[in-house]
């Protein structure tokens, strides 16, 4: 027999007391002295009825109830024996390493591969082992299966030299993907007959950045199976700062030249104890350069206005800082093209300049500090789509020129035809242009203006307006324009009128595209060019084919996969050259700013996602758990403290009519 609360039978106990208490052989509290007695000889007191047990039989039945009722409050059960010689008991468990950029700070590396060892040694010998290094993307190095056909010496040594060969990437760090993908390899893998699984846990070895990546936890149900047993790499000194380049600041006040300064933003960690730090350019052989100093307090950021960089740098340095891992960011200054903005149109014979479309067109800042836009008009020789993004057309022009056009367009150019006013030639020009001889332009007929109604926000044209702060239209309003009629099949509306007219329509031809506008923009026709609309809508139209605005010089490593000439992906910080459309291009790999981040996440944040927690048990400890939770359940169902407050409370009333009948 076993007992669930032991210590309840120190209440047994209180049954000797009052036997205890009757026996003692009490001596008087005081001495009084009597010289009368003084002569006399000191006799101990004699033993009376008081002092004797009278009735042995009625003191052992309340006895006996007193301890049946300690007996019962002990929750008393009979153990049953439980054997299972032939099963192999033994844990599930996943060593999951972190192996991302932020392990390179001194020091954290090595306490990482010493605690993944350390586990190593603790496992029991059925436990089934699987190791996985996760950075970006989880990578399983040792299998379940693998674990399974060796010995535990044997499955010991083989893990402690996959151990051995690991090492740090340049990666950022996704923990929720590596988690639920541990998660999953360890439910997932069936245990053979003869095994006995009674614990499957996680053991996360990682220095927990904030800047890791816990999005995947969202969409993963936890198993409740699996537990995860942390353990942090901590470092004593934790402060980190470095530097991001920003992109150069586009000044609006075209009059007052300003001299020209790169920026760079300063981070310093919340944990940081330092704040005094120095900026300096170098070269491609190391060399530092010119450079400022700034001060950044912790916890907070800095942008900080440098002289530009000279011919021949790739690259900035922060100094002062402990971690060097990071302080380095590379670049690769653009080179600036020029693209050209061919237009067709007769503006001669505009008395008011202000009243053409080419006036507009050379007053937009097209320009960018990547890209001169040169606005060409007359004939032209040839027209080529990587030169030239964008062709305008603001009057009807000739079968030569269409045939120029229509060649441009099918190789991948970008027409804009703007029916500006209205002229009778615009519906032969348009028939042969688009190749169909049914599409007729008359006038509408307008009795005070229109606006655009419906726009499609999702079209590459309009998209970077969808905001809601950028999507009023209702300010322009447009005095005239044409109607559009036996429209083909495939046109695409990409904006309309409020009468129901087309506004903008788009035709697909080739491998690129014309599209026509039914009303100008010259102030004569309607407000476009004078409100803050026309700039955007010019601009995304010449960027759709201009190839130098998608094209970057800067990459994160791990968010893109990128190849060397040599045919190797660029895994590491640096200037490399790749492969690209055909062409050879110089690009910079840097380290993923959330790398940076190492103050330690909150664990609760962990549980929050339905993570849980808790450390790894030996097989004794789990054994010793599920023992107690038998013992509970055979007590549960005996119920033995009931019989027990039965015989007591049975004892009680003999107890009473015996002291009843001797009176």
């Amino acid at each position: 027999m076993s007992v669930l609360a032991p210590l309840y039978f120190l209440g047994a106990l209180a049954v000797g007391l009052p036997i205890l208490f009757h026996l003692i052989r009490r001596q008087p509290k005081g001495n009084v002295a009597f010289s009368s007695l003084m002569f006399l000889r000191t006799t101990p007191p004699q033993l009376t009825r008081r002092s004797r047990l009278d009735n042995w039989p009625l003191l052992l039945v309340r006895a006996l109830a007193l301890i049946l009722f300690a007996a019962a409050f002990s929750r008393p059960f009979f153990r049953e024996a439980v054997t299972d010689a032939t099963s192999e008991r033994g844990s599930r468990i996943v060593l999951l390493i972190d192996t991302s950029a932020s392990m390179k700070r001194e020091g954290v590396w090595t306490a990482a591969i010493a605690n993944a060892k350390k586990a190593i040694t603790e496992l029991e010998p059925h436990d089934q082992l699987a190791i996985v290094t996760f950075d970006n993307a989880p990578h399983h190095l040792f299998r379940f299966e693998q674990s399974r056909s060796l010995t535990a010496e044997q499955r010991d040594s083989a893990a402690i030299a996959v151990i051995d060969t690991l090492n740090t990437s340049w990666n950022s760090t996704d923990l929720g993907r590596a988690l639920s993908y541990a998660a999953e390899l360890a439910i997932s893998f069936e245990p053979d007959s003869h095994e006995q699984l009674i614990a499957t846990n996680l053991i996360l070895i990682s220095d927990f950045q904030s800047g890791s990546d816990l999005e995947s936890l969202q969409i993963y149900t936890w198993p409740d199976s699996v537990t995860l047993d942390v353990r942090p790499i901590v470092k004593s000194a934790s402060s980190n700062a470095w530097p991001t380049l920003l992109p150069p600041s586009e000044s609006k006040d075209k009059v007052v030249e300003r001299k020209p300064t790169s920026r760079v933003r300063i981070t310093n960690s919340v944990t940081s104890n330092l704040s005094q730090f120095r900026l300096v350019w170098l070269d491609e052989k190391g060399s530092e350069h010119h450079g400022t100093d700034a001060q950044v307090p912790p916890g907070e950021s800095r942008v900080i206005s440098m002289t530009p960089p000279s011919p021949g740098m790739n690259s900035i340095l922060l100094k002062g800082d402990d971690d060097a891992y990071d302080n380095r960011r590379f670049f690769v200054s653009p080179e600036i093209e020029t693209s050209q903005l061919h237009y067709f149109g007769d503006e001669n014979s505009d008395t008011d300049p202000r009243q053409s479309l080419l006036y507009y067109l050379k007053r937009a800042p097209l320009s960018t500090s990547r890209r001169t836009v040169e606005i060409q008009t007359g004939p032209s020789e040839m027209l080529d789509a990587k030169r030239t993004p964008l062709v305008i057309i603001g009057t009807p022009i000739n079968d030569p020129k269409i045939t120029q056009v229509r060649q441009y367009a099918e190789s991948g150019g970008n027409v804009f035809v703007v029916l500006a006013r209205n002229d009778s030639n615009w519906s032969e020009c348009l028939q042969s242009m688009l190749s169909e001889p049914g599409l007729r332009v008359t006038e509408a007929m307008v009795d005070d203006y229109v606006m655009f109604s419906r726009i499609d926000f999702s079209h590459p044209l309009f998209e970077a307006m969808a905001d809601p702060q950028f999507n009023d239209f209702t300010k322009v309003r447009f005095w005239s324009h044409r109607m559009l009629e036996s429209l083909p099949d495939e046109t695409l509306q990409v904006a309309s009128f409020d009468d129901g007219d087309p506004a903008i329509i788009e035709f697909p031809v080739g491998n690129g595209r014309i599209t026509v506008m039914t009303a100008g923009w010259q102030p004569e026709a309607s407000q476009l060019a004078l409100s803050t609309k026309f700039i955007p809508l010019i601009s995304t139209l010449l960027v759709r084919n201009d190839a130098s605005e998608d094209r970057s010089e800067s990459f994160i490593i791990g968010e893109n996969v990128l190849v060397k000439r040599d045919g190797k992906a660029i895994n590491q910080p640096g200037i490399f050259e790749i492969e690209f459309e055909g062409e050879t291009r110089q690009v910079a790999a840097n380290l993923a700013d959330s790398e940076s981040q190492i103050d330690p996440i909150d664990m609760q944040m962990l549980e929050r996602f339905g993570v849980v927690l808790g450390k790894r048990q030996s097989t004794e400890v789990v054994d010793s758990l599920a023992r107690q939770k038998r013992d509970v359940e055979l007590e549960g169902h005996q119920k033995l403290w009931q019989w027990l407050i039965v015989f007591a409370a049975c004892l009680l009333g003999t107890e009473t009519f015996w002291v009843r009948k001797r009176n």
